[in-house]
């Protein structure tokens, strides 16, 4: 357990399992400080991959919110080019530094987000972890909140109604990307890390609430 919580992972085998499958089961946990094991019943259901659409008013129809939910391509950009774990990666871009957060590949129909995996902020937190487990999911972390924080840039931009400033703006979007990745980076780690622990169940239930 870390800070009381237990995370479990699961992987679908697509041979074995199909789209809408149900799995039930129980889980339980015990170690030598309980008396009696703790067991929750648990069911999963197999769902399909999902597509991302593109940012704007054309993802809004129905189901729009479900397909939102799903991140877009991302890459890791790192100062040598090493692999992360059995990633590859792509160098820096020649004017990078570990100050910089990520850039932005607009392919057209598609985006790739690139992820600084050097940034100096990201790397102060990861070093500070001693358990590969941890440092698994400061990564993943890291990741999904750059992400999310780019790609809300991105969905904004492309809602504004055409206009001299959105004329204006286009010029400079690659730099306005780059300030914002940049930004993110220096806050990201802290909010995944402060948040859980200050806004909880507890720390905003009244006292007759049933936690």
């Amino acid at each position: 357990l870390r800070d009381g919580r237990l995370t479990v992972n699961f992987s679908s085998q697509p041979d074995r399992v199909a789209v809408g499958d149900l799995i039930s089961f129980s889980m339980s946990m015990l170690d030598d400080s309980m008396l009696e094991p703790v067991t929750e019943d648990l069911v999963l259901r197999v769902v399909a991959k999902r597509t991302p659409k593109p940012p704007g008013p054309n993802g809004g129809d129905e189901g729009g919110a479900e397909e939102l939910l799903a991140l877009p391509s991302s890459k890791w950009l790192t100062k040598d080019g090493r692999k992360i774990g059995d990633e590859e990666t792509d160098v820096w871009p020649d004017d990078f530094t570990d100050q910089d957060g990520g850039k932005v590949d607009d392919l057209g129909e598609v985006r790739v987000y690139g992820i600084n995996y050097d940034n100096a902020h990201f790397r102060r937190f990861l070093n500070e972890e001693r358990s590969d487990l941890n440092k698994k999911v400061l990564t993943e972390q890291y990741r999904i909140g750059m992400l999310v924080i780019m790609l809300g840039l991105d969905d904004a931009y492309s809602r504004m109604e055409q206009s001299e400033i959105k004329t204006n703006l286009e010029e400079y979007i690659d730099e306005i990307r780059r300030l914002s990745a940049q930004g993110a980076a220096t806050v990201v780690m802290s909010i995944a890390k402060t948040l859980p622990s200050i806004i909880n169940p507890a720390s905003v239930a009244d006292p007759d609430d049933n936690l």
